[in-house]
Formats: C-alpha cells, structure tokens, sequence
C-alpha cells in the first residue's frame, strides 16, 4: 500500500485538468542521514497547485485513487493560510495534501521573474512560507514544466519566515495575560479550563519561542515541537514539558514552570524585554 500512494495518486491528477501540479514534500522526499527522514510512521505529504479549492473539500474522489475508500477525511486551515486534505486510508496510512490556488502561483512566478522578492516586502514574506516547506526537498509529480523554475529560485532566493522581535514581545505578553486568566480559573475550581490553557496557550508558546530561538542560532529545529527530542538538551526538553493532573496545585506548580520557561527563553531573545510582576 505504502509504495503505491505516490504512483496511484500521480497517475490520477494526470487526468484531471484541475490539478496543475502535484508535489511530494516533507520526510519522505529528504536525503538520507538527517533526523527528519522518513521512517515507520511518517505520513504522505504533498502540495496540490489546484485551479478548484472547493473540489477537496468532499472526500468522494479518494475512491478513484484504487488505495480504498478513506476511514477518515477532513479538510481544514493550516500553516501559511492554506488548507490542508488529511486523509486516512486502510493500514493507518496518513496522507496530507496543502492544497494551494494555482494562480496565485502563476502570479508567485511572474512577481519572482521580476525580481520582487527581492524588493517587495510582502511579495518576499508570502514565499517565505513557501521556502521552509520546500527547502528540505520536493520532488514534482505533476507540473514541473510550468512550476519548476519557480520552486528552484524560491529556495535558491528566498529566506524562510522569522519572528521578529515584537512578535515574540507579543507573543509573551500575551503569555502573562493568559496566566493571570488561568490563575483565576484554579481560584474558582475550573480546573479542565486551566489545564486546556497550560497545553493550548502556556506550552504552545513557549514552543513557538523556543523554535526561533534555536532557528536564531543556526540550528536544526521544526515546527509544533515535531522531533523536538531528537534536537535538543534534556535540560530544555525539561524545561519546556509540561505535565499536570486535573489537581489545582499540580496545575499552578506547572504553570508557574512555564512562566518561568518562558522568561529564560525572552532573556535570550529580547533581552531589553521586563517581565511584568504577576506576583504569585
């Protein structure tokens, strides 16, 4: 099953005008030697350069691909403001599709060929997102003729996305006014709430945090702590865990650890950067 998806799917898009290009990314398509290969459990990830949004929403032609009908099929927002088709086929096999509107890459390879990523802030910013996802590899199923130059400038040409100083100013500020949110939720009892915003908010944050501050320091690092064991101290791992019964204490004691976490990592990143005093 596992080494049919790529050739039952690339034979499929060949048949319909709607997809102007197919391209797998992600582990299964990088070089050997690197933390992030390919291995047991990874998925299928591909971009769909498509002239019809709307046709992915409904998972009827899954059925068509001859892999068997999906056992669960959704399709939803993701990195970069695209959606993403995650389906699941039998065996568990996941398979993610970015679906992304093709004429705003012709326009992408039009802007390129000008040189505005060059010049244009926003012109550089929107391929930006494309460069950290291509930039580890691709490999063009489908649309190379019209797609592939592009593709080639935008990771020879283009830098990945980076947070600027503000943004991670934002993002702690916005750290601090979701634990004195969360402090009054342990006051009142509303412990499943106080626990959903140490994970959701609190450790997301200093997740995000963390990423650009090892991206800062020229190290390997992904997004949503994917493969963070594999690249970091057990120190950080440490710090940035975080683990709390539904217990009032447990969960302070967490929070607080994360508060903590979160202003060892803005020392490093925005030094001129005070905490506010949220007391205890």
């Amino acid at each position: 099953m596992r080494a049919q998806i790529v050739e039952k799917l690339a034979a499929w898009v060949e048949t319909q005008h709607r997809v102007k290009a197919l391209v797998l990314i992600g582990s299964q398509v990088r070089e050997e030697g690197r933390v992030s290969d390919a291995d047991a459990e990874s998925d299928w990830d591909f971009q769909l350069l498509t002239s019809d949004l709307i046709f992915w929403e409904k998972s009827d032609w899954v059925d068509q691909l001859g892999l068997g009908s999906p056992l669960a099929y959704c399709c939803r927002p993701t990195f970069g403001g695209v959606n993403k088709v995650t389906f699941i086929l039998p065996g568990r096999i996941e398979v993610d599709l970015v679906v992304l509107a093709s004429n705003q890459l012709a326009g992408a390879r039009v802007a390129v060929a000008l040189g505005l990523h060059r010049r244009a802030v926003g012109v550089r910013a929107s391929l930006g997102y494309l460069a950290v996802v291509i930039r580890p590899g691709y490999q063009f199923l489908k649309g190379e003729e019209t797609f592939g130059r592009l593709y080639q400038r935008v990771v020879a040409e283009v830098t990945d996305p980076r947070m600027a100083d503000a943004e991670a100013v934002q993002l702690a500020e916005g750290f601090a006014c979701d634990l004195v949110w969360q402090r009054r939720k342990l006051a009142r009892g509303e412990l499943l709430a106080a626990q959903r915003m140490l994970h959701q908010g609190l450790a997301e944050t200093n997740f995000q945090l963390a990423h650009e501050l090892r991206l800062r320091r020229g190290e390997v690092s992904f997004p949503e702590a994917r493969r963070i064991e594999m690249v970091e101290t057990s120190e950080q791992l440490n710090a940035l865990g975080v683990s709390a019964r539904r217990d009032r204490d447990e969960l302070r004691v967490a929070s607080e650890k994360a508060w903590q976490t979160l202003g060892g990592l803005m020392t490093q990143l925005v030094p001129g950067w005070q905490a506010p005093d949220l007391g205890a």
